[in-house]
């Protein structure tokens, strides 16, 4: 795991190693980044469902 990676040796202040605040805030920024995605990936999912189901009804009702 990546950020795990960067996180131990920013911890033991391996050469070239972020500080581990620096490395901690983009954890924390990515992660909220991939949950936003994450649910407008889900809810756009969702809306595509539900147009289809409607558009689905409503030819049965053509019939």
């Amino acid at each position: 795991m990546w950020p795990a990676g960067v996180s131990i040796q920013a911890e033991h202040g391996g050469p070239d190693a972020p500080d581990l605040t620096e490395t901690l805030q983009n954890f924390g920024i990515n992660s909220v980044a991939v949950a936003i995605l994450g649910f407008l990936v889900y809810r756009d999912s969702k809306q595509k469902a539900d147009r289809i189901t409607d558009r689905e009804e409503t030819l049965g009702r053509l019939q």
